[in-house]
Order: structure tokens, then C-alpha cells, then sequence
């Protein structure tokens, strides 16, 4: 019976070789459309997806009004002093974390300078909430010190060559910040694009007075990891 069937449908096919063949082709394209969708979907959800603790990472979002209007708006990116403001009335927080990164920095080693884009302020409890994983160095302590960078094996290559890049002395914004660690490059799913970490213990000391003290000043991502007991929705009355 099913030989039949077979034999049937190729001689349709074959009497009427237009219409199969746009049939044919539709059916192909409905088909690659289908799976690029797909593979677009699933590389989406994969970012981010290597930390750890990424159920309990959050991002905070300023809410801000225009005077003029009374049009209200979220943005990501907020004051530097806010993590130290939430410090006080949240401290159930497992951990705050803030991102300053930089559009272009100056770097200098001996008597070579380099423009890097891809250069981020962080505090020193990064490699506590996120899954940045260290070729050397102390993920607890190898940002505490003010003047302290942690760089990418590219970044080694790129300064150092073959040389032990560890207790080299990179001049930053007319400081000098000491290698401490090594850590792994980014995964290429990752809102996160960055292989220079500088401390952000040295802000008092780089960063502008605006930076550091007004409130409108938007100028870090501000991430909070909630303890394993808590949700959101637990912080919901305090943040109103």
C-alpha cells in the first residue's frame, strides 16, 4: 500500500515539475527559516548562563522623571554611591557588585602606549557572584588592593609577551596598577565584554567628585546577589 502511495506521489511529482518545484523550494526555505530561528533563540538564552549563581544576580535599574513632562523612564546604568547606600538598609544582600566600564583608556607600559576599549572599574567582590574563572591569583584578594588590575591571557600576550605577567606595573590615568591575577577570556555569550578589571577601590582617588557624589550622576551598572532563601519579590516594600 505504501509503495503505492510512493509511486503515486512522484508521478504527480514528475507530471507537474513546476508547481513541485515551488512547493519544493517553499517548503526548503520554511524549513532553514525555521531552524535560524531556532539556533537564534537558543544562542539568546545561552548568555550568561556559565555563572554560578545567575538565579540570583540582578541588575538594578534607576527609575528617573523628566520635571518638564512627568514622563517616567529605567535606565541600568546609575550613581557609583548607590552600592554604598544599599549597604545600609539592605545588608541581607549576599553581595554588591558594580561595573564601571570605560569607552577608551589609556594604557601605558615602558615606552609603549595602548588604547584599550575594553577596560571596566569593578569591586573587588566580582569573582564572589560571578563565574570569571582565574588562571592565577586569589579570586578573594586579588582586587582588594586600590591599585590592583587583573587582565586576560590576550592582554598578557599583548604587553608581556612570554614574560610572567604577574607584579608587572601597568600606568592607568597617571597611577601605577600591578597585575594580580589572570583570568579567562569571556565567553563570546556574555553581556559582559571586557578584559582589563581595574579595582574599584582606587575611585576615591581616580574618579571625579561628581562621580562619586551626585545622585544624577549615571555612570556604573549596580548588581545585588540575593541570599539563597530570598527572591525579589522579598525586597519589593524596601525599594518602593
Amino acid at each position: 500500500m505504501l509503495k503505492n502511495y510512493f509511486k503515486t506521489a512522484l508521478r504527480n511529482l514528475w507530471r507537474y515539475k513546476g508547481y513541485s518545484a515551488i512547493n519544493l523550494l517553499g517548503l526548503a526555505i520554511g524549513l532553514a527559516c525555521v531552524m535560524l530561528i531556532i539556533l537564534y533563540v537558543r544562542s539568546e538564552l545561552s548568555y550568561d548562563r556559565f555563572h554560578e549563581h545567575r538565579d540570583q544576580i540582578y541588575l538594578l535599574t534607576v527609575q528617573t522623571t523628566n520635571p518638564q513632562t512627568g514622563e517616567t523612564g529605567n535606565r541600568a546604568i546609575g550613581p557609583y554611591r548607590l552600592a554604598k547606600e544599599l549597604q545600609v538598609d539592605f545588608s541581607d544582600f549576599s553581595n554588591i557588585v558594580r561595573f564601571a566600564p570605560q569607552q577608551r583608556e589609556s594604557i601605558e607600559y615602558g615606552d609603549k602606549t595602548y588604547q584599550e576599549d575594553n577596560v571596566t572599574f569593578v569591586d573587588d567582590g566580582v569573582f564572589e557572584s560571578f563565574t570569571f574563572p582565574l588562571v592565577s591569583g586569589d579570586p578573594e584578594t586579588v582586587l582588594l588592593d586600590p591599585y590592583s588590575v587583573v587582565i586576560t591571557p590576550g592582554i598578557a600576550q599583548k604587553y608581556f609577551g612570554t614574560d610572567e605577567p604577574i607584579g608587572k606595573v601597568l600606568r592607568i590615568r597617571n597611577a601605577d596598577f600591578k597585575v594580580t591575577g589572570i583570568m579567562q577570556e569571556i565567553p563570546e555569550q556574555s553581556q559582559f565584554d571586557f578584559n582589563i578589571l581595574i579595582s574599584m577601590n582606587c575611585a576615591p582617588q581616580i574618579f571625579s567628585k561628581i562621580v562619586l557624589e551626585n545622585w544624577g550622576e549615571g555612570y556604573v551598572w549596580t548588581f545585588v546577589r540575593t541570599p539563597d532563601n530570598k527572591s525579589p519579590a522579598d525586597y519589593e516594600d524596601r525599594l518602593q
